[in-house]
C-alpha cells in the first residue's frame, strides 16, 4: 500500500479522491512492464482493493477506483508427469511386502496410469463396476457423470490377481480397493501407497497427467483423450498438448545431431 501511495503521489494523485480507474490501470501496467511477478501484482492489487472498499464504506470515497481493473495472469504451469524411472519403480513388484497388499497396490498403479482415473473415481469404484472379460471399468466422475473406460491388459491381470487374493472377509466388501478392515480407500491412502513405492512423495494425479500425455505422444486424438479423462471442456484437455510438445522438443534437442 505504501508503494502505491508513493507512486500515486509522484503521478499527481496524493489523495485517495485523486485516484481514478485509469491511474490504477497505469500502475498495474507499469508494474507489469517492470518485470514484477504477476502473483506479486495480484497480491498488491488485492490490498489496494481492500483499502478502497473500506474507504467507500466509511465515506472517504464515493466509488472504488480499482473496480474493473483486470488482474494480470501468470504463466500457466504445465502439469508434471511421472518420469520413466519413477514409472518403472511404481510398476515393479516389490519383495518383502505381504502378497495380498502388494497385489492391491500394483492393481492401483496400473489402473491409475492405464486408464487415467481421478483418485476419487478409483476410491469410489466397486467390484461390480469392473468387467475383466470385456476389459472395461465404469466410473463416476465430477458432477455425477458416468463413463466407461477401457482397461489395459496389465491392469486386467493385476486387478484379477488382487480380487483372487482377497480373503473371505475382504470379499464381503463392495469396494474394489479396500484397507485392512475392508473399508474403501481414501485419497490419502492411495497417495501413501504410491509414495511408499518411490523415494520421493508423489500425487496420484501425476499418473493421470502421464496417462494423457503418453496418449498424445502416441498420436491419440485430443477429443478421444478428453472423453477418456471425463473433461467437460476440451480446453481443459488442451494443456496436455503443450506438455506433449514440450516433451517432443526435449527429445528432438537431445537426439538430433543438428538440433
Amino acid at each position: 500500500m505504501e508503494r502505491f501511495v508513493v507512486w500515486s503521489t509522484d503521478h499527481r494523485a496524493p489523495e485517495p479522491a485523486d485516484v481514478d480507474r485509469a491511474l490504477v490501470r497505469s500502475w498495474v501496467s507499469e508494474a507489469t512492464r517492470s518485470g514484477l511477478a504477476p502473483a506479486t501484482i495480484r497480491r498488491r492489487l488485492s490490498v489496494l482493493r481492500r483499502y478502497f472498499a473500506w474507504a467507500v464504506t466509511v465515506g472517504i470515497l464515493d466509488s472504488e477506483p480499482s473496480l474493473g481493473v483486470p488482474t494480470p495472469r501468470g504463466a500457466r504451469r504445465l502439469p508434471r508427469i511421472v518420469r520413466p524411472i519413477e514409472l518403472d519403480q511404481l510398476l515393479e513388484p516389490r519383495t518383502g511386502r505381504p502378497p495380498l497388499w502388494e497385489a492391491r497396490d500394483l492393481a492401483i498403479v496400473e489402473l491409475l496410469y492405464g486408464s487415467g482415473l481421478r483418485v476419487a473415481e478409483l476410491c469410489d469404484a466397486r467390484v461390480v463396476d469392473v468387467d475383466l472379460a470385456s476389459e472395461r471399468i465404469d466410473v463416476t466422475g465430477k458432477g455425477g457423470k458416468s463413463r466407461r473406460l477401457p482397461l489395459t491388459a496389465p491392469a486386467v491381470e493385476r486387478i484379477a490377481s488382487w480380487l483372487a487374493a482377497r480373503t473371505d472377509a475382504l470379499r464381503e466388501s463392495p469396494w474394489l480397493f479396500v484397507n485392512h478392515r475392508g473399508g474403501c480407500l481414501g485419497p490419502r491412502d492411495v497417495r501413501r501407497v504410491l509414495t511408499t513405492r518411490l523415494d520421493s512423495p508423489i500425487h496420484p494425479h501425476l499418473l493421470r497427467h502421464t496417462f494423457a500425455t503418453h496418449l498424445l505422444d502416441g498420436g491419440a486424438d485430443l477429443r478421444v483423450v478428453q472423453e477418456l479423462l471425463g473433461h467437460a471442456d476440451v480446453a481443459t484437455t488442451q494443456v496436455y498438448t503443450h506438455v506433449s510438445a514440450q516433451r517432443l522438443r526435449s527429445v528432438f534437442e537431445s537426439t538430433h545431431p543438428r538440433a
